[in-house]
């Protein structure tokens, strides 16, 4: 696996164990510094340019969909927001949602510097 995934992953779940619902906070110093140094590099090309809008994606995923509702009563809540599938919107948020917002992530060059002021 190139080391732009590897550090996005690590970065990822680094952040994800900092969270508030998991608690090492601590963590949070340290978590970004794999996708951040790989980013910095700049040595992958557009893996390297990847890594830590990934390393969001990941923390995202670990953070959001597990704390969606696992199912929604026809009509109990009203009508949702977003469409329903399988009666949760997990699937549709990690599958088309999230992979969607980590794109725009990429797009616009986050966690990338900028030109020097």
């Amino acid at each position: 696996m190139p080391r732009a995934v590897l550090a996005a992953i690590a970065s990822g779940v680094g952040l994800w164990l900092a969270s508030p619902s998991v608690g090492a906070g601590w963590l949070a110093w340290v978590a970004i510094v794999p996708a951040a140094t790989v980013a910095l590099a700049g040595d992958g090309g557009r893996r390297a340019r990847l890594a830590v809008p990934a390393a969001y994606l990941v923390w995202l995923q670990l953070a959001i969909v597990p704390d969606l509702p696992p199912g929604i009563a026809e009509g109990q809540w009203g009508s949702p927001v977003l469409p329903l599938v399988a009666d949760t919107p997990a699937p549709l948020v990690a599958v088309f949602v999230l992979p969607l917002f980590g794109l725009l992530l990429y797009a616009v060059g986050f966690g990338l510097p900028g030109p020097a002021a």
